[in-house]
């Protein structure tokens, strides 16, 4: 394709789309440089030349046009622009042209090659990899934006259109992508149950989904187990671990019912918070040094989705829990070194800028709470016996016995029957504003059971929340 393009071969649609594969790959490879690169200087010539690329591949996209005979060139250029739209964070624009994509492949026949026509066929290796990015592409980015996928089912197993190289990662790595993108392909079928299984078969799916995972992590576990400890291939296994445990968390979240269970919610907490610590330390790898690059975020939190991130906002909400805020402060403050490279990664920054923000706003209705509570009671205290309502709402004087401690007493009284909806204030906590406060973040777990909480923690989010895009003109950025 190069020496076509330079020695002005090719040309009209030809010529657009082999521009188009080389300007998106040259973009991938800068990418890749880019995340071992020590050098400032270098770094910045790699950047201007990132630039001049993409400019010339997003000028060449336009020139593309889909009711061209349909080629397998024609196919490769559409997937090579969805992967530098996904680089671009235009995750909206690359599921538009995935959806082309997987007309093309319908039109070309390959969604019904089996295995033995594929490996008869001379360009065998090419076709293998679009039909194989093009279906990991439509089944992500379906998931992601909620969408009808556009590529039918195969008549090939998915997994199997990867031809392994011996003990490679990046191999091993691919294999269990297509495969975590064929459990996305199983969620979004629960997810919208009108075009999909009915609601007394989703249970069932939920569990096979689940045994599937779970033969996918044993599977990761054992290629991070065969993998080089290069700082590269790290980078590499902790976007994994991301993926996965992104994908489980909103497995899980699916069964509404079954998250009644505190059993099932705490698996479900438990892989949302392995998700953000996973992203964590991706992103200590990458923003630790003078030099930062942004592409992570593209093949992680802008493409599966935000259901760990929501989940765990949703749990300080309801429990004030201390820990998951911290994950969520800590990837903020990560994302706000680099929301000035991109605007999706600008609106990401804001939309969990505002999942902070709402649980500062918790936290200091906890304080004041808490503090005003402690200056009531120990006025009561000083001032007045403590009256408590009996089972039959009539006031009476509670004294501490002299051979009682405040504590025990408050115990005794605890357990009387109150006829309002307050909650009984222990002594012990009413004397110890840190101690009043935990008590509240005790009290708050009681909002799983709260209607409106399961109705804002079973809204499945997406990306169009933040309306993700990014445009670049036609003459450049």
């Amino acid at each position: 394709m190069c020496l076509a393009v330079v020695n002005g071969q090719a040309t009209g649609q030809i010529a657009s789309q082999y521009k188009v594969c080389i300007f998106a790959r040259a973009v991938t490879y800068i990418n890749r440089w880019l995340r071992i690169c020590t050098s400032g200087e270098l770094a910045q010539a790699l950047e201007a030349s990132k630039k001049k690329y993409i400019t010339a591949a997003l000028r060449s996209i336009q020139e593309l046009d889909i009711l061209h005979k349909p080629s397998l060139l024609m196919l490769q250029s559409l997937l090579s622009a969805v992967n530098l739209m996904q680089t671009l964070g235009d995750t909206t624009q690359a599921w538009t042209l995935t959806a082309f994509a997987s007309r093309l492949v319908v039109a070309l026949g390959y969604h019904s090659v089996d295995a033995r026509m594929l490996e008869e066929c001379d360009r065998n290796h090419e076709i293998r990899r679009c039909i194989r990015w093009c279906y990991y592409y439509d089944k992500v980015l379906s998931m992601l934006l909620v969408r009808p996928p556009s590529l039918p089912a195969l008549s090939v197993e998915p997994a199997s259109l990867l031809l392994p190289r011996q003990a490679d990662p990046l191999d091993m790595k691919g294999n269990i992508l297509i495969k975590l993108a064929h459990v996305l392909d199983g969620a979004l079928s629960v997810l919208t149950p009108d075009d999909g299984i009915p609601d007394n078969q989703a249970l069932g799916a939920i569990t096979r989904l689940e045994v599937e995972l779970q033969d996918i992590w044993e599977e990761l576990c054992e290629a991070k187990a065969k993998s080089s400890d290069t700082i590269e291939l790290r980078l590499e296994w902790d976007a994994v671990d991301f993926t996965y445990h992104s994908i489980i968390t909103t497995v899980l979240r699916l069964n509404s019912v079954s998250l009644h269970d505190h059993r099932v919610r705490e698996r479900c907490l438990s892989h949302a918070r392995r998700a953000l610590r996973s992203m964590n330390v991706l992103q200590y790898h990458i923003l630790r040094g003078e030099q930062i690059y942004h592409d992570f975020v593209f093949w992680t939190v802008l493409l599966y989705p935000l259901t760990p991130f929501f989940i765990i906002f949703c749990n300080v909400i309801a429990t004030s829990n201390r820990e998951d805020y911290n994950l969520l402060t800590q990837i903020t403050a990560a994302l706000s070194r680099i929301k000035e490279c991109n605007p999706s990664i600008f609106r990401l920054h804001g939309l969990f800028s505002q999942f902070t923000a709402l649980c500062d706003q918790l936290y200091e209705t906890i304080a004041q709470d808490a503090s005003q509570q402690y200056q009531q009671t120990t006025g009561a205290i000083g001032s007045q016996p403590t009256a408590v309502t009996d089972s039959n709402a009539v006031n009476v004087a509670v004294y501490p016995q002299p051979h009682e401690s405040l504590t025990a007493r408050a115990h005794s009284s605890d357990s009387t029957q109150l006829g309002t909806s307050e909650k009984p204030v222990l002594y012990s906590h009413a004397l110890d504003p840190g101690s009043r406060a935990e008590g509240l973040s005790q009290q708050t777990s009681s909002m799983w059971d709260d209607g409106l909480m399961w109705e804002l923690f079973n809204i499945q989010p997406t990306v169009e929340w933040f309306d993700a895009g990014y445009k670049y003109s036609a003459t450049g950025p």
